[in-house]
């Protein structure tokens, strides 16, 4: 039986768990912390640039009059501040995409770095020469466990 259980393939166990059990409650934690940054940001972005492309509209109106009445501005006329406005309109819905975006998640499947066995203590002392047998098999299953995961690393730090 023990020999089955170890056999098995662990690593797979480990994914199938981890993506049924342990990420989607991860995500949901994630996605509503990022949905309420996102929302503060979007309602702040909507405050700021708003009431400056209001101020700009204002601006530009009061420009306009001004140079109907025959007085003109050198340092910024109408125009300039009506492309100021439409600027910042601009740049008011290309930030408010960004963020709704920024909104759209998804979960990637988890990957496994490492692992830990444990062993109750009966099982490790065992009786008449088992534990032994058992201590030789964890040594070995450490070791290859060790140089699966020295290889691991190699592939991923030369990426």
């Amino acid at each position: 039986m023990e020999q089955k259980v170890f056999r098995s393939d662990l690593e797979s166990q480990a994914n199938t768990h981890a993506i049924t059990n342990i990420v989607p409650k991860h995500f949901n934690d994630v996605k509503a912390r990022k949905e309420e940054l996102v929302d503060k940001t979007i309602a702040a972005v909507k405050d700021r640039l708003t009431k400056e492309i209001n101020y700009w509209d204002h601006r530009a109106e009061e420009l306009k009059a001004q140079e109907l009445a025959g007085k003109v501005n050198a340092r910024i006329n109408s125009a300039k501040a009506r492309a100021r406005a439409d600027e910042l309109e601009t740049r008011l819905q290309r930030r408010l995409t960004e963020l709704e975006q920024e909104r759209q998640l998804s979960p990637l499947p988890p990957v496994i770095i490492g692992g830990a066995l444990v062993i109750p203590g009966d099982l490790w002392r065992g009786s008449k020469g088992t534990g032994k047998r058992f201590q030789k098999y964890l040594l070995e299953k450490r070791a290859a466990w060790s140089s699966w995961r020295c290889r691991r690393f190699w592939q991923l730090s030369n990426l």
